[in-house]
């Protein structure tokens, strides 16, 4: 799978894989204006998920 990461304005990235598009924003704190979740956001909630079969 190819996976192409780019910088939009301020402290957004886009991330595109396959036919899906994530953007991922930062906080206030460190520049960004948090108008998407933040990088590691979309990392933890797959983690803490419980696994149904």
């Amino acid at each position: 799978m190819n996976v192409e990461i780019t910088l939009l304005e301020g402290q957004k990235f886009q991330a595109n894989f396959g036919n899906h598009q994530l953007i991922s924003d930062q906080s206030v704190s460190t520049g960004g204006d948090e108008s998407y979740p933040e990088p590691f956001d979309y990392l933890l909630p797959p983690i803490l998920a419980p696994s149904k079969k």
